[in-house]
C-alpha cells in the first residue's frame, strides 16, 4: 500500500476509535484525494462517500458542501454526469445554505463545465453565465475571466 494511503488509513483506526466522527471523515476525505492525485479515480469515490455520509449525520453543512463538490468533480472525471450534476447542485444549495456565495459561483462554474461534457450546451451556457454574474456580485473578477470565454466558445460552437 502507497504510505500516503496507509498514513490515513492507520488515522481512520485511530480515530474511529476514539470515536472521533468529523475527524474520521476529514481522514476519509484526504484518502480520497491522495487517490484522486493518483489517478486512481474508481477507488476514490468510496472515501468521498464515507465522509459525506458522516458529515450529512453530523449536519456539518459546509463540509457537505465541500464533498459533494469533490466527489461531484470526481464523477465528472469519471464521465459520470448524471450524479456530477446532482452533487455539484446539493454543493451548490449547502454552499447557498452557509453564505458562501463565492463557492456558490465556482460550483456553478463547475454545473456548467459539467452540462458541456454532458452535451448541454444551452445549459452550459446559461449556468455558466449565471456564474459569471455570482462572481460580479462578489466581486470577485478575476474569477469572472474563467468562465466569460467559455459561453461565448460555446455559443460558436452551437451555431458553427
Amino acid at each position: 500500500m502507497d504510505p500516503a494511503e496507509e498514513m490515513h488509513h492507520h488515522a481512520l483506526e485511530i480515530t474511529r476509535k476514539l470515536g472521533w466522527e468529523a475527524i474520521s471523515a476529514q481522514n476519509y476525505s484526504h484518502l480520497g484525494a491522495v487517490r484522486i492525485a493518483k489517478e486512481n479515480y474508481q477507488r476514490a469515490v468510496e472515501p468521498y462517500r464515507n465522509a459525506l455520509e458522516i458529515y450529512q449525520r453530523l449536519g456539518k453543512t459546509e463540509h457537505i458542501a465541500e464533498n459533494c463538490k469533490s466527489l461531484g468533480l470526481l464523477r465528472a472525471a469519471m464521465s459520470n454526469f448524471d450524479p456530477a450534476v446532482k452533487l455539484l447542485r446539493k454543493s451548490v444549495a449547502a454552499f447557498e445554505a452557509v453564505g458562501n456565495q463565492e463557492a456558490v459561483a465556482f460550483q456553478t462554474g463547475n454545473l456548467g463545465i459539467v452540462y458541456e461534457q454532458r452535451g448541454e450546451l444551452e445549459r452550459a451556457v446559461e449556468t455558466l453565465e449565471r456564474a459569471v454574474e455570482l462572481f460580479r456580485e462578489v466581486g470577485t473578477e478575476r474569477s469572472t475571466e474563467v468562465y466569460e470565454t467559455t459561453p461565448a466558445q460555446l455559443r460558436e460552437k452551437m451555431t458553427g
